[in-house]
Order: structure tokens, then C-alpha cells, then sequence
């Protein structure tokens, strides 16, 4: 996951800063589905004490949205929509590309999250639940 995409999910995150010493995907800064303590990216890359509230603020995320036991998977990419709001000014034909995300949402297969619970809890689920 790239750290762009916390800044539509942390208020004033700022990913460019984080950018500045070389780090921006989510998997720069964990091991072992664990974030490296901060102590650790300061003397590995130099990453200055003012980075510490941000670090702060993704660390709270992490663990709201990866429980222990949990694995963070690399291969994580963001959404059709989801990259169009992390984009600094909106693109050309922002309309029509919203349009046709959301129209191919509506014609096709159940969303891949909806495989994967189906799977974990072995039942078919209906549109209702």
C-alpha cells in the first residue's frame, strides 16, 4: 500500500514527507506484519523527530485496520476510485471516468472482499446481509 493512500484515510497526514527519506509504501515500515519501532527508522534512515506524530497517526491506523495475527498483503492495490481521489487535481473528465467506475461496479461479480469472507466463514452470502 502506498503511503499517498493514508492521506485521504489520516487527517493532515502528509506522504510527501515521509517521501523525503525514502519511504513510501506501508511495507517500508513493517516487518513481520509489525510496524519497525520509530526509534528504529530514525537511526536506519534518518528520519527526523517531527515525523514522530505522523508515525503516531499511522501506527493507530495499522492497528485499527491490521489486528494482530493478521497479514498485510503486499500485492494490496488501491481501487479504480480510490486512485482518482489521491490524485493532487482532479484529472481530465473526472465526470465521466466517475460515471464508468461506478457503472462497472454495478454490472459486475461480487466484490472480491465478499469472496474472501464467503471463504472465511465457508457460507454463501446474499445481497441482503
Amino acid at each position: 500500500m502506498k503511503l499517498q493512500a493514508l492521506t485521504t484515510l489520516i487527517p493532515q497526514f502528509n506522504a510527501k514527507e515521509w517521501a523525503n527519506y525514502g519511504i513510501t509504501s506501508l511495507h517500508q515500515i513493517v516487518d513481520n506484519n509489525k510496524l519497525i519501532p520509530f526509534a528504529h527508522l530514525q537511526a536506519k534512515l534518518k528520519v527526523p523527530k517531527p515525523l514522530n506524530f505522523m508515525y503516531i497517526q499511522i501506527q493507530s491506523w495499522f492497528r485499527k485496520h491490521y489486528p494482530p495475527n493478521t497479514t498485510l498483503r503486499q500485492d494490496w492495490q488501491l481501487s479504480p476510485l480510490e486512485q482518482l481521489c489521491i490524485q493532487s487535481k482532479p484529472p481530465p473528465k473526472l465526470i465521466s471516468q466517475l460515471y464508468n467506475i461506478i457503472i462497472q461496479r454495478l454490472y459486475t461479480a461480487k466484490p472480491s472482499f465478499i469472496s474472501a469472507w464467503e471463504r472465511d466463514l465457508q457460507k454463501k452470502l446474499e445481497e441482503s446481509q
